[in-house]
């Protein structure tokens, strides 16, 4: 697996922020872990160390909304 170079929080939040441009393009059903990790460059496996699950990363996105 490759490292990105970045502290734990702002992984997480380059996460989100893919996780919220493919909701987008996709569509909430069509976005997985293995998805967002291909796309990211890791291995999926990495990405549950930050987000447990897919309603967690949903909850992530909605509150990343809500804020904004």
């Amino acid at each position: 697996m490759p490292r990105t170079g970045l502290a734990s929080n702002q992984l997480l939040q380059k996460i989100i922020l893919l996780a919220e441009q493919k909701i987008r393009d996709l569509g909430y059903k069509r976005v997985t872990q293995i998805l967002l990790g291909r796309d990211f460059g890791v291995s999926h496996v990495a990405l549950y160390k930050h987000i447990s699950n897919k309603e967690a990363l949903l909850d992530l996105v909605s509150e990343k909304w809500v804020k904004s």
